[in-house]
C-alpha cells in the first residue's frame, strides 16, 4: 500500500509540473481560416478558431492568419490570440442576441489573455466584451465598424498601441467597477457615441500613454463615480490626452473626476488638450471635480464654442498650466459651481520651483472670461485675465477680481 501510495504521488507530481511547465510555456496552434467562395463550397470548416479554442490549453498561443468569420467565447487562460498584424475575426456572418453583452470576441472571467496584432470588426454588438473578473490586454490591434468597440463590465483591460474607431456606438465603454490602463499610443476615433465612456465606479488611468478621442460625436464622458486619472508614477511622465474636434461637447463629466496627481514629478509634465469640438470643451457637473494640485498638468482647452462650463456643485482646482483661449465664447462659466481655484505655479500658498514656472491664463475668448452666477465660489490668483470677471451678487469670490 505504502509503496503504490508513493508511486501515486510521484506519479501525481510529475503530472502537475507538466501542467505548470505548459502553462507557463504553452504551445503554438495555427489557425489558417479560409472563407473564399471556393472554400465554402468544398465544404470546408467555418469554425477553425472555435474548434482550436476548444483544444488550447493554459499558456498557449493561437496563431490566427485569414479571416475568422465566427464569434468566440474565451472562458479560461492565460491564452493569447496573435494575427501578427494581418489576422482577422469577423463579424459578418455573427447573428447576435441583442446588440449588448453579446462580443463577437467574449471575455468570460478569463484572467492573463491576450489579443495582439489582430483586427475585430464588423460586429452588429461588441466587437470585444469582458465580463465577470475578465483581464485582457489588447495590444498592436484594430477594433472597428462594430455597434461598441469594446465593452467592460466588471472587468479590467491594459489598451496599447492599438486604434478603436469607427463604431456605431461607442469605442471603449467601462462600466461596473471596471479598469482600464492606456499605455503607447491609442486612439479611440470616428465612433458615432462617446470615444471612451466610464460609467459606475469604472476607473481609466493613462500611464505614459498618448490617448486621441478625437473625432467622435463625443470625446470622453466620465460618469456616476468614475474617474479618469494620471497617477503619481514615474512611468506617467509624458501621459497626454487629446480630445479634439468632436462633434459636440469634447469632455463631459457627471458625478466624475479628472485627476492629475504627480507631487515631486516635473512640473506641466500631462498634457490635456481639449480643442476645437463643436460645443463646450469641457462640461463638469453634478459634483465632478477636476484637480491637477500639485502643477503636474498643462490644460489646453482652445477653439471650442465655449471654453468649459462648470455647473451644479462641480468644482475645479488647477495650480498653475491652464489656457483656456480663443474660444469663440466665454472662456469659463459657473453656473452654481462649488469652488473654482485657479492658480499659476509657483504661487505664494503653493510654493514650487522658480526656475520651473507653469502660468495660466484665460485670454483671447469671445466673451468675458469668466461669467459666474447662482452662488458660485471663486477663488482665482495670480491668473492672466484677457477680459472682464463677471459675476451676479450671489457669487462668492475670495480675491477682487469680479466686476
Amino acid at each position: 500500500m505504502k509503496k503504490m501510495t508513493l508511486t501515486t504521488l510521484i506519479a501525481a507530481m510529475a503530472l502537475s509540473m507538466t501542467l505548470n511547465s505548459h502553462a507557463e510555456t504553452g504551445k503554438t496552434i495555427p489557425v489558417k481560416c479560409n472563407n473564399s467562395h471556393i472554400a465554402k463550397m468544398l465544404g470546408a470548416s467555418q469554425d477553425r478558431l472555435k474548434r482550436a479554442l476548444r483544444t488550447a490549453r493554459p499558456g498557449d498561443t493561437l496563431k490566427i492568419s485569414g479571416t475568422c468569420e465566427e464569434s468566440i467565447t474565451i472562458t479560461q487562460g492565460p491564452l493569447t490570440l496573435d494575427g501578427n498584424g494581418s489576422g482577422v475575426i469577423s463579424g459578418a456572418m455573427f447573428e447576435p442576441e441583442s446588440a449588448e453583452f453579446d462580443g463577437l470576441v467574449t471575455i468570460d472571467g478569463a484572467q492573463g489573455v491576450v489579443l495582439r496584432g489582430l483586427t475585430i470588426s464588423g460586429s452588429p454588438s461588441e466587437g470585444v466584451l469582458a465580463m465577470n473578473g475578465a483581464r485582457v490586454k489588447i495590444d498592436d490591434s484594430l477594433i472597428e465598424s462594430n455597434h461598441t468597440g469594446i465593452r467592460l463590465s466588471q472587468a479590467g483591460l491594459t489598451l496599447r498601441d492599438s486604434t478603436v474607431r469607427d463604431n456605431a456606438g461607442s469605442g471603449l465603454m467601462a462600466i461596473t467597477g471596471s479598469t482600464t490602463v492606456f499605455g503607447g499610443e491609442v486612439h479611440l476615433t470616428g465612433n458615432q457615441g462617446a470615444g471612451l465612456f466610464l460609467e459606475g465606479n469604472s476607473m481609466a488611468e493613462i500611464r505614459g500613454a498618448q490617448v486621441h478621442a478625437d473625432n467622435n460625436f463625443l470625446g470622453v464622458i466620465v460618469s456616476v463615480h468614475s474617474s479618469l486619472t494620471v497617477l503619481e508614477l514615474a512611468s506617467a511622465v509624458g501621459s497626454t490626452l487629446t480630445v479634439r474636434n468632436n462633434a459636440v461637447i469634447g469632455l463631459q463629466l457627471a458625478q466624475g473626476m479628472l485627476m492629475v496627481a504627480g507631487e515631486g514629478r516635473p512640473i506641466a509634465n500631462t498634457l490635456i488638450d481639449v480643442s476645437g469640438n463643436g460645443a463646450a470643451g469641457i462640461v463638469s457637473v453634478a459634483g465632478s471635480q477636476i484637480a491637477s494640485p500639485f502643477g503636474a498638468a498643462r490644460f489646453v482647452v482652445a477653439q471650442n464654442p465655449v471654453g468649459m462650463v462648470l455647473a451644479t456643485d462641480a468644482s475645479l482646482e488647477l495650480r498653475g498650466g491652464l489656457e483656456l483661449r480663443d474660444n469663440f465664447g466665454p472662456g469659463l462659466v459657473a453656473n452654481g459651481a462649488g469652488v473654482v481655484m485657479l492658480r499659476s505655479w509657483p504661487n505664494p500658498g503653493h510654493p514650487g520651483p522658480i526656475n520651473d514656472p507653469s502660468p495660466s491664463s484665460i485670454v483671447g475668448n469671445g466673451g468675458p472670461a469668466v461669467i459666474a452666477d447662482f452662488g458660485s465660489r471663486l477663488d482665482i490668483n495670480d491668473v492672466e485675465l484677457g477680459g472682464p470677471v463677471i459675476c451676479d451678487p450671489t457669487v462668492i469670490s475670495r480675491t477682487p477680481v469680479c466686476m
